[in-house]
């Protein structure tokens, strides 16, 4: 539903008037004095709802932003912290579904809708995968996905690993291999951690 705002109280107050009353231009005057005010307020609370307060804000200001929907600072940078009302918003009106779930995922990662998937792990869990490296550390991750999911429901990340700390074959002569590969594949699958 679209919220449509008026921007000509004025004159639909005046239009308003009693045909005896048309003439009167003291109360005229009176009635536009009280509609000038509401429309100041109706633009105001225009912008408030259409302007992107959160990314217009900064230092002090996403602090008060962020006390208001409960989620502290922690030492973030403005930028980050951004990301994290706006998680929080989500958050708070989140009831836990695994499309919601996986929108705080990619608000927080910025990763794309075909880079993070969900599965099913019966009877009561669920795995979110991350498909790609987001850079962003999986615990804070998991963190985020355990305040969203709904109570007695298990829940793990699943993130790819890097060359450098993953389990690979090594060829003959030293050369760094890959991981288990696709039947005929040349290289490696990915290997991810799950936690």
């Amino acid at each position: 539903m679209s919220v449509v705002f008026k921007n000509d109280h004025e004159q639909e107050g005046l239009d308003l008037l009693l045909a005896q009353f048309q003439d009167r231009e003291l109360l005229a005057e009176l009635i536009k004095a009280f509609l000038i005010q509401i429309q100041e307020l109706e633009d105001v609370n225009a912008s408030l709802m259409t302007e992107p307060i959160i990314d217009s804000s900064s230092g002090d200001q996403l602090d008060v932003l962020g006390r208001i929907v409960g989620q502290p600072r922690d030492g973030r940078t403005d930028e980050i912290y951004r990301l994290w009302i706006k998680a929080r918003i989500q958050l708070n009106r989140s009831s836990g579904t695994a499309e919601e779930i996986l929108n705080l995922v990619r608000l927080i990662t910025g990763l794309a809708d075909s880079e993070v998937r969900i599965s099913d792990y019966y009877p009561a869990a669920f795995i979110v995968w991350e498909l790609v490296d987001s850079g962003v550390d999986p615990d804070t991750i998991l963190e985020l996905i355990n305040l969203a999911r709904g109570a007695g429901i298990e829940v793990h990340l699943g993130y790819p690993v890097t060359p450098d700390n993953f389990f690979q074959f090594t060829q003959i002569g030293g050369v760094s291999g890959s991981s288990y590969s696709e039947i005929g594949g040349a290289n490696g699958g990915v290997m991810t951690a799950i936690i």
